[in-house]
């Protein structure tokens, strides 16, 4: 059932003229948080909460049944 919101939160996908557009819709792309040689990253919330809550459930449940 959650993979069938999917689709409806994504709308057509040739709006992403990328993958890094499509993961940074999706909030799965990290921000760069880096300064001088210290490289770091933080976690994006400027995305489709909805649609990162999704796909970690669809990512959970492939895991855990081995699909």
């Amino acid at each position: 059932m959650i993979a069938a919101n999917l689709p409806g939160h994504v709308g057509e996908v040739a709006r992403f003229p990328a993958e890094r557009h499509f993961a940074s819709y999706t909030d799965t792309a990290p921000l760069d948080a880096s300064s001088g040689k210290n490289t770091r990253h933080r976690l994006n919330t400027g995305g489709n909460g909805a649609l990162n809550s999704g796909l970690h459930m669809v990512a959970a449940c492939q895991i855990r049944y081995g699909a």
